[in-house]
């Protein structure tokens, strides 16, 4: 994942934690290695670390 690539999270909390619910698409606009911050389709930033992303699922829609 780097700058500019189209992310998708579409996420629902399991059984111990069900209101944890993420889904949303943006653009990553920064990255350190290890934690990623994107513009979402709401027009508001968010930032995950790497491990996060892999646990919801996050998926590269496009490639920068």
């Amino acid at each position: 994942m780097k700058v500019g690539d189209v992310i998708r999270v579409d996420y629902c909390g399991d059984d111990h934690a069900p209101e944890f619910a993420y889904l949303w698409t943006g653009i990553c606009t920064w990255t350190c290695g290890w934690k990623y911050t994107f513009l979402c389709d709401d027009g508001k930033f968010t930032t995950w670390t790497k491990s996060d992303l892999e646990m919801v699922g996050a998926e590269i829609l496009a490639k920068a």
